[in-house]
């Protein structure tokens, strides 16, 4: 747990994450998370939604990509059990798109949702994922509000996370998520030997509390959760 009252701790007993990441996560901040199509954005998110709500905090997730029922069966099946933090409120978990056929987001998305205040209300705010929402006719200006947006959020002490497949979102955005952010993850998978192996690499980390590595390995274990590899790239 960590010591320091400005920061969010995220220790858990089945892996070393808190420690490699300094030993917690300063509040007030903006992190961002980015990577290719199962990298493993949405499973870091899990694993530090529950650490979060573990610490007694709340949470907000705002998901692209799942349904409640899905949510809860992938929490379950890495031993994230989170069905009474959502029955007492402490987890709020918003589907965007249930999926009845191909829905497509409503070109007013973004501005819907800056608008409902009771989103905004929890310790952490958590958008997975940004590039399935971002209209193609957002505008530079469109962004800067986005961005004084979150900024205004994590005034008030919280933690903003926004998970994006880089590959889906206007360069110019990016651009300007990675310059502001003050955490900024990049998911990666690389050969190592016969297998694949997936990395954080910690891009940027400010006001950690520790010493935060640079270069995180992970894997992912059914009725286990997250896993610290320790060995690195070879």
């Amino acid at each position: 747990m960590a010591t320091d009252g400005n920061y969010f701790g995220i220790q858990i007993e089945s892996d070393e994450l808190h420690g490699r990441l300094g030993k917690g996560i300063p509040k007030s901040s903006f992190m961002l998370i980015t990577g290719d199509d199962s990298a493993g954005k949405s499973i870091l998110t899990q694993r530090l939604i529950y650490s979060f709500i573990t610490e007694g905090n709340s949470v907000t997730l705002l998901s692209t990509e799942l349904t409640t029922g899905e949510f809860i069966n992938q929490m379950e099946s890495l031993k994230y059990s989170v069905v009474e933090s959502m029955l007492n409120e402490k987890l709020l978990f918003i589907p965007m798109f249930p999926r009845l056929g191909h829905t497509v987001p409503r070109s007013d998305f973004l501005e819907r949702v800056m608008g409902s205040e009771k989103l905004f209300n929890s310790d952490v705010i958590i958008l997975d994922t940004l590039s399935n929402i971002i209209s193609e006719r957002y505008t530079p200006e469109d962004y800067f509000k986005f961005i004084s947006f979150l900024k205004k959020l994590t005034a008030k002490g919280k933690l903003v996370i926004l998970t994006a497949d880089q590959k889906f979102v206007d360069q110019k955005l990016l651009t300007v998520l990675q310059s502001t952010c003050d955490i900024h993850f990049e998911l990666i998978i690389t050969q190592v030997g016969a297998g694949l192996k997936r990395f954080i690499k910690v891009k940027r980390f400010k006001g950690g509390l520790k010493q935060v590595g640079e270069l995180i390995g992970f894997r992912v274990e059914p009725g286990v959760g997250f896993v610290i590899e320790i060995s690195g790239v070879a």
